[in-house]
Formats: C-alpha cells, sequence, structure tokens
C-alpha cells in the first residue's frame, strides 16, 4: 500500500500501524485479495478525513452541532431515532449542554437502520427541523417517542417544537435532506460501522456512553 499510495500517504500510515498487530495468516488473505484490501482501506481513510473536519458539512449546510466549534473535544455520535440504545445514548447531549459546553462539541451523524422504514424519514425530518434551527428540541422528542415516528407523528412534533410547518412538510414530501442521510450513511459505511450507535472523540472510536459517569470518563481520559 505505501508504494501504491506513497510512504507519506494517510493509507500507508494507517497500513503499516494496522498491520502490525495482524497474524500472518491474515496478512497472507489479505495479499490474496490485494485490490477489495486496498480499496477498503482508501475508503477508510477517506472516511477518517471527513470524520474529523473541523466545520463538517453535508450536502445542504452544516452538520447538527452543539457546543463551539473550536472545542478542542469533538464527539461525533451516530444514531438511530428508533433504535433503543440510540435513545439511551442520546442523553449525553444534555450532559454536554449543562457540564461540558466550552470544553466539548457534539456532531450527530444519520445512521438510520435499512429494517426500519420510518427511520430513514425521521432522520430527514430531523435535517427539516435542523435547516429551521431546531434540531436539538427535534432530537430530544424523537429519542422520546422511538415507537411514534410515522408521517404523522413526526408532524405533530414538528408543530410542538415550533416549526414552520408549511416548510417541514414540503421538506418531508420532496425529500429535500434524503441526500445528507444517505451521506451519513456512506461515512458510515467507509468506516466500517455496523450499526448504531456509534461514538468517536476526535476521530478514534469509543465505547458509547450510557450514563453521566460514563461520559465524565470519557472527557476526563480525552482530556488529561
Amino acid at each position: 500500500m505505501c508504494a501504491q499510495f506513497g510512504d507519506s500517504s494517510d493509507v500507508c500510515a494507517m497500513a503499516t500501524a494496522e498491520t502490525a498487530t495482524f497474524s500472518a495468516e491474515r496478512c497472507l488473505a489479505m495479499l490474496d485479495d490485494y485490490e477489495q484490501t486496498a480499496a477498503g482501506a482508501l475508503r477508510f481513510v477517506e472516511g477518517k478525513r471527513v470524520l474529523v473536519a473541523r466545520e463538517p458539512l453535508a450536502p445542504h449546510g452544516p452538520v447538527p452541532l452543539l457546543g463551539s466549534i473550536s472545542a478542542p473535544l469533538s464527539l461525533v455520535f451516530f444514531a438511530d431515532f428508533t433504535d433503543r440504545d440510540s435513545g439511551r445514548a442520546s442523553a449525553m447531549a444534555t450532559t454536554i449542554k449543562n457540564l461540558y459546553l466550552g470544553k466539548v462539541r457534539l456532531l450527530f451523524r444519520q445512521l438510520p437502520s435499512p429494517q426500519n422504514v420510518q427511520a430513514h424519514l425521521a432522520a430527514e425530518a430531523s435535517l427539516a427541523a435542523h435547516a429551521q434551527g431546531r434540531f436539538w428540541e427535534y432530537y430530544d422528542v424523537l429519542f422520546g417517542n422511538p415507537q411514534a415516528q410515522d408521517r404523522a407523528a413526526l408532524e405533530r412534533y414538528a408543530e410542538a417544537a415550533g416549526l414552520d410547518l408549511v416548510r417541514f412538510r414540503e421538506a418531508l414530501d420532496q425529500h429535500t435532506f434524503a441526500a445528507d442521510v444517505d451521506a451519513d450513511l456512506e461515512l458510515g459505511r467507509k468506516l466500517g460501522i455496523r450499526g448504531a450507535p456509534a461514538l468517536y472523540v476526535n476521530g478514534k472510536p469509543v465505547r458509547v456512553p450510557y450514563g453521566v459517569d460514563e461520559l465524565a470518563r470519557l472527557v476526563a481520559e480525552a482530556n488529561p
């Protein structure tokens, strides 16, 4: 890979670090299917580059952000509004808002399950709320009601969140933010994420915290 992509490339650096821990059998298997291995490594590096961008953009604008763009600690949360474990982890947003707003920035990335037909539309609806400056309010409502996310429910939540319903309905009718959701899904695939929820801290995957103490330890470890 270093010969193909260059000794100073991110792909070479990743391959050098990762393969040092692999067994000889695994390395031989990867060599037998080198083209697929190299393509996968390149996708992963491209995904990491997007993941750690200081001001990440989706097709229709900035990714939902809580906190300061200049905060030293960056958390990227991949989640599905219809997923129970994502819902359990979603409380980290409130904790960050209350305790770590100056130290941490939380970026939200969509990872709706393809097995749930409502999940993709709920993700689109959250971005329609984001376009009106109400993402985190809508986030709380969606995660608080994972069992009811059909079109009628999404509109009720939009009304309760004070959104312009005409704009909101138009966004869902036209699937304005479908491309943004799909871009996040593609990013998840490049990074090898197998399902929601997933969390990255300054570009590194970590265990998802489900409580205040777990998040506090995570922040402390990242800020020694």
